[in-house]
């Protein structure tokens, strides 16, 4: 019961910042060949973002699985999924950062950078805390352990969308087609 829930509410976690990580993008989409490298540029980093937001579930899963009925076990595999996803997270901007950008989508690629960044930073703080909490005494009916994950869980769940009101060019929308089937997924 005690994996159940864990599982159950990283997923949650999880979903929502695989959610924020995307909800920027939603209206990602030149003619001159700037325009249209960055444009690429974005689509790849969509595309990697897409691949990674659909193995996200499975990943929770599967760490979940992998632990057995070990509550200890469940939160350290499950703060790996977080660390890999933030630290997914962390490569590809720093991929799309070595795009030359374009003056007019200066603007959106700063803020995207930094909530991207941001999400990121959430994804790995929370895998740290997953991975120090102490559940040792969970067989011996000590539940301080599991209070501290429900905690380390429910805030991880309460974290607002870094990228909430990042609002793109039009013109990247038709220029970055993964990122609008990212939004959409």
């Amino acid at each position: 019961m005690v994996i159940t829930n864990l599982t159950a509410r990283v997923r949650s976690g999880a979903l929502i910042l695989g959610a924020a990580a995307t909800l920027g993008l939603s209206a990602c989409g030149g003619d001159d060949s700037s325009k249209k490298d960055y444009q690429a540029s974005l689509n790849s980093f969509c595309d990697a973002l897409l691949t990674k937001q659909k193995s996200l579930e499975g990943d929770v899963q599967a760490a979940a699985s992998s632990a057995g009925s070990d509550p200890a076990k469940a939160a350290t595999a499950l703060g790996d999924v977080l660390g890999d996803y933030g630290t997914t997270l962390k490569t590809e901007i720093g991929k799309l950062g070595e795009a030359d950008v374009p003056s007019e989508y200066k603007d959106f690629n700063d803020k995207l950078t930094k909530g991207i960044n941001d999400v990121a930073g959430i994804a790995t703080t929370t895998a740290g805390k997953l991975k120090e909490i102490d559940l040792s005494g969970v067989a011996k009916g000590d539940t301080s352990g599991l209070t501290e994950l429900q905690g380390a869980l429910t805030d991880l769940s309460k974290q607002s969308n870094p990228l909430e009101n990042l609002e793109a060019p039009k013109e990247l929308k038709e220029g970055a087609p993964k990122c609008d089937e990212l939004s959409k997924s």
